[in-house]
């Protein structure tokens, strides 16, 4: 018998737009980020114009809270961030995760899967054996032996995960930009951390600032 512990899920699902809606994105001014790897927009869950699409995506994102990762439905989540990424020719983006997060993703708007790079994630352990053993070879690469897995991307499609997770995005060896949303989710109401109880309130209800 094998017992395979703690499966790290990712939700992938596909997403309609209306057009009125790409315009919006499309038409969103974008800046060089503080690596100079790419272009990101800044936040854009403060905009009325991103309220629908907001409300689109977080039908996903209770789907993947409540019907994959068993949440309770105590708990609501508020997006606390959404922002605008434009990888050109050449562009990419290191590895990283979202803090003070608790679910993460992506909606990707304009994506050719063969040329401009799927997103890479990335095992916190190094591997099953740990970091001083990534370079050992395995007959065949599975989800057991393997600390980095790339999903391919596609127009339309929804990506959620854990904020933790780390992951990156190879480089865009395409003319055409690669343009993605990417957006954060936090819980809202009590929470219980074994010593303390926490209520996390949406920034615009506690008045405080993002």
């Amino acid at each position: 018998m094998i017992i395979d512990l703690f499966p790290t899920s990712v939700y992938v699902d596909n997403l309609s737009l209306t057009d009125i809606e790409r315009e919006y994105l499309l038409s969103v001014p974008m800046n060089r980020n503080a690596d100079d790897e790419a272009w990101v927009s800044d936040l854009l869950n403060t905009s009325t114009q991103y309220h629908s699409i907001a409300a689109a995506i977080k039908k996903h994102v209770d789907k993947y809270a409540y019907d994959v990762m068993n949440l309770s439905r105590e708990y609501n989540f508020h997006c606390h961030g959404a922002w605008l990424n434009k990888n050109d020719k050449g562009d990419k983006t290191s590895k990283h995760h979202h803090s003070n997060s608790l679910i993460s993703g992506v909606y990707y708007i304009d994506v050719d899967p063969h040329t401009q790079g799927g997103i890479e994630f990335h095992d916190d352990n190094d591997g099953p054996f740990g970091k001083f053993f990534t370079v050992l070879k395995y007959n065949e690469n599975n989800h057991r032996n393997s600390h980095r897995v790339s999903l391919g991307c596609q127009t339309g499609m929804i990506m959620l995960f854990p904020s933790v997770l780390k992951h990156s995005v190879s480089v865009n060896q395409s003319d055409k930009p690669r343009l993605s949303l990417a957006f954060d989710y936090m819980l809202t109401g009590m929470y219980d951390a074994k010593v303390n109880r926490f209520e996390y309130v949406p920034a615009e209800e506690s008045g405080t600032d993002r």
